[in-house]
């Protein structure tokens, strides 16, 4: 029983040497931070620029703002949510709209949920402010009724966050 046990032993300990030879070469060969991502930026692919974001276009009303400006907005983290109340998938990202607004409003980010309707009945302000108070909804949201800012932005679907 003994013999057995030593056995096991030894081979732990040569897998254990392997583990912390392996993870001492990958820092030799590679350096400290040679995985991070600022040593990776030289490699990073150049990306193209699409110009300034779209302003929003053709707002049927706004509620919790005055109507945005998207270049009053320069230097701000300026987030786009397109949604309709009734879209079961867009109710599923609102609590984490909320929770980022709650916790980075004050820092700079500005979320827009742009409401641009599915069905007719969407179409109605009540109904929307309704939406709006029962998710709890405290960022701006923008009615798109007439896909204005949809089209602007070329959206093709609910929920797009940009």
């Amino acid at each position: 029983m003994k013999q057995k046990s030593n056995i096991y032993i030894i081979v732990f300990g040569i897998i254990a040497i392997l583990i912390v030879l392996a993870a001492l070469s990958t820092f030799v060969f590679n350096g400290p931070g040679a995985n991070s991502p600022a040593s990776n930026m030289s490699n990073a692919p150049n990306l193209q620029n699409y110009g300034p974001a779209p302003n929003i276009q053709g707002a049927a009303g706004w509620i919790n703002s005055p109507p945005l400006n998207i270049a009053q907005l320069k230097g701000k983290v300026v987030l786009i949510d397109f949604w309709t109340y009734s879209c079961i998938n867009c109710i599923r990202t609102i609590p984490h709209l909320n929770a980022w607004y709650s916790e980075y409003g004050n820092k700079g980010l500005v979320i827009i949920g742009v409401h641009t309707p599915e069905f007719n009945f969407e179409k109605n302000y009540t109904n929307v402010l309704n939406a709006v108070r029962q998710f709890g909804i405290n960022y701006p949201v923008v009615l798109d009724s007439n896909y204005g800012t949809w089209g602007a932005y070329n959206n093709q679907y609910w929920p797009q966050i940009m």
